[in-house]
């Protein structure tokens, strides 16, 4: 998946500006992507995580 493909699926995801940290998970695994990439993405964007599995973001 090119960068841009996982730009569009992450705003397609995103709800008021947030996606769970366990869907982006997910994405990095189906996409063989690393979480770190889809955090910078996330961060570009300027979207949240939230619900984060370690208890890191709220």
């Amino acid at each position: 998946m090119t960068t841009e493909e996982l730009r569009t699926t992450i705003q397609n995801q995103a709800v008021e500006g947030k996606v769970s940290c366990k869907a982006m998970l997910d994405l990095a695994g189906e996409t063989g992507t690393s979480s770190q990439q889809i955090g910078e993405i996330c961060n570009e964007l300027d979207i949240k995580v939230s619900a984060c599995q370690l208890g890191c973001f709220k």
